[in-house]
């Protein structure tokens, strides 16, 4: 009898330290059911100790059921080193790079379906308090002729929102300092490969 007590004991301090952590039930159901399973194993690696590689130019501050929000804190980068920490790829000055970048993110699930998709969801957290005003938001999506384009997302004091369209291969750097949050949805956005 003793040796159940201290069983649940440890169950529910267990509980209690995962429910702190902000790990609901939904968010729970979600890592099981999550396709790829890397959800699940961030999970258990962080609660077993064993650390993911750190990325070094993002790290995530916001999960939700249809997106994740990456806060950049450095080094400054272009939309290839950016992206690329997401999904592996790595910046290389052969012609190559985007190419096999755009296959990563497709692979990987990175890109949203749409301009309207990746604003809409923004706009929403924006109103919601989920994200904060005066932040700029990249996303990656795909046009209707899948085309893959990054969209900036400046979201004023005020609440008013910018967008502003460019290319993956914009090779100019981004300052890791002025707030930067790029986008990526949780969930899978593109058509099952035949």
């Amino acid at each position: 009898m003793e040796g159940i007590r201290k069983a649940l004991n440890k169950t529910s301090q267990f509980m209690q330290k995962l429910a702190q952590a902000g790990l609901t039930e939904e968010l729970m159901n979600n890592i099981i059911n999550s396709p790829d399973n890397e959800m699940a194993e961030t999970m258990v690696s962080s609660l077993s100790g064993r650390s993911q590689p750190k990325n070094k130019f993002l790290t995530q501050i916001h999960i939700d059921k249809t997106a994740i929000v990456h806060k950049m804190y450095g080094p400054d980068a272009c939309f290839e080193e950016i992206f690329g920490s997401l999904c592996g790829h790595i910046k290389k000055e052969e012609t190559n790079g985007i190419p096999a970048l755009i296959e990563k993110l497709k692979e990987n699930n990175l890109l949203f379906s749409s301009k309207e998709t990746g604003v809409n969801y923004i706009k929403s957290g924006v109103k919601s308090g989920i994200h904060n005003k005066g932040f700029t938001y990249f996303f990656a999506y795909l046009d209707e002729d899948v085309n893959i384009f990054v969209s900036r997302v400046e979201v004023g004091s005020g609440g008013s929102v910018y967008v502003c369209v460019g290319g993956l291969s914009d090779d100019c750097e981004w300052s890791a300092g002025r707030e930067l949050r790029v986008v990526v949805p949780t969930t899978k956005t593109l058509e099952p490969k035949s």
